[in-house]
């Protein structure tokens, strides 16, 4: 499990490298956006850890669609609601932590799936 993080990790901010570049390109950008799915990652494990949600090996598809939604909205983020807005860094603080709301919710109302 925590190589698959890592990995996630490691991904997530090549992934997301293209739109960093651009979006840094434009004016000022946080470094944070290349790691927007480490907050998201890490709630998901606290919850986990703490036995909040369905305990399942199944259940370790949850911290993948993290990392999708992350950088797909990473990518909405640089090209569709940047234009709009003087200081991009604090739309990179709101999108973090909508993964972390996302992880939450994906904790607590995820079902039980089959193994």
């Amino acid at each position: 499990m925590t190589v698959m993080f890592a990995a996630l990790l490691l991904l997530g901010g090549l992934a997301c490298l293209p739109a960093y570049l651009v979006s840094r390109h434009r004016g000022r950008e946080s470094a944070w956006l290349l790691f927007t799915t480490l907050p998201a990652l890490g709630a998901w494990t606290l919850l986990a850890g703490f036995g909040y949600g369905p305990q399942s090996l199944s259940n370790l598809i949850e911290p993948l669609g993290l990392f999708a939604a992350g950088t797909v909205l990473c990518y909405g983020k640089v090209f569709l609601l940047d234009r709009g807005v003087k200081d991009p860094r604090w739309t990179t603080y709101l999108l973090m932590a909508l993964l972390v709301f996302g992880a939450i919710l994906l904790r607590f109302l995820m079902p039980q799936l089959p193994e």
